[in-house]
């Protein structure tokens, strides 16, 4: 089985953590997500995992382990975030930018040299 770690943040509380996701056929699939610091997962390679699919999630996914939103967002510059249900703009700490009129999809691609 395939499996690799994306490191995002909170949209809400700007706090870095993991997303473990493996490979299913053609698609990879959020299973779990977990605090980090932001150090470690640099050094741990999180932080450069390039992952191009879409991102689906499983019934157990636990969501943000901060804000426990399950929905997810990726930037311009292709670091992904959680986001809050119905929301259309936030926050991104990666970059400062805010990301506007986001439409919320149950699938998504990532697609970075640097997520």
């Amino acid at each position: 089985m395939e499996a690799n770690v994306i490191l995002a943040k909170c949209s809400t509380h700007n706090q870095s953590f993991g997303i473990r996701i493996e490979k299913r056929n053609s698609d990879w699939v959020r299973t779990w997500a977990f605090k980090i610091d932001e150090d470690k997962a640099k050094r741990e390679g999180f932080d450069v995992t390039p992952i191009t699919g879409s991102l689906m999630e499983v019934d157990y996914f636990p969501g943000c382990p901060y804000c426990k939103t399950f929905g997810f967002v990726v930037c311009n510059c292709g670091k992904m975030s959680c986001l809050a249900n119905n929301v259309t703009s936030a926050q991104c700490y990666w970059c400062n930018t805010l990301m506007e009129n986001i439409v919320e999809a149950e699938t998504f691609d990532v697609k970075s040299g640097g997520v």
